[in-house]
């Protein structure tokens, strides 16, 4: 599907089984092919994995996997929660396709993930960590709280040069009395323009 084709039949879904994340296999491998240069393995901060290690960490992710689908089961955005550690924390992992228009589905894929992280998993901070040079993650975790806890120096190398590492979290408190409004009320204004 093309990005003109967009429409506004996407939802946000949680995968809830190895079965369930196979019916989507393909249409994550197309999202993980459209976003591979920025794909970061943080296992042991490994920069360019092939698709099929990104798929099979995704399909271990399973009950902590939310997709933005639309009504044809195109995959658009996804986010997911790893690294979980009863009573004290998570890391948050997302991803969207460049070509995103209706951006609020990328704010409801993460809401999802972190509702699910504060509020089922009753845990006091997600974390989430990305490369220096991907403006994308560093905005979001900016425009959502997130607070800087660190920088790890020449952590990876992406194309035969050596990039920093970011660290951030972002505590319940923080989420309930400013991300959780932040990001309601974009995906609110967004489906009133549409």
């Amino acid at each position: 599907m093309t990005p003109e084709a967009f429409d506004a039949s996407l939802r946000v879904i949680r995968i809830v089984s190895r079965e369930h994340f196979e019916r989507y296999a393909s249409a994550l491998r197309s999202l993980l092919r459209a976003c591979q240069g920025a794909l970061l393995d943080d296992a042991d901060w490994q920069a360019g994995i092939g698709v099929d290690d990104w798929l099979e960490n995704l399909a271990d992710s399973a009950p902590w996997l939310w997709l933005g689908v639309d009504a044809h089961g195109v995959v658009y955005t996804g986010a997911s929660l790893t690294d979980i550690a009863p009573g004290r924390s998570a890391t948050l992992h997302g991803i969207s396709r460049p070509t995103v228009r209706r951006r609020a589905i990328i704010g409801e894929t993460a809401l999802a993930a972190m509702e699910c992280a504060y509020f089922e998993l009753d845990l006091p901070v997600v974390r989430a960590e990305c490369r220096a040079d991907n403006t994308g993650a560093k905005g979001f975790c900016w425009r959502c709280g997130f607070h800087g806890e660190g920088r790890a120096p020449n952590a990876v190398t992406v194309n035969g040069r050596a990039v920093d590492l970011l660290f951030y979290a972002l505590s319940r408190g923080d989420y309930v009395t400013h991300t959780r409004r932040i990001l309601t009320y974009g995906i609110r204004q967004e489906k009133k323009r549409a």
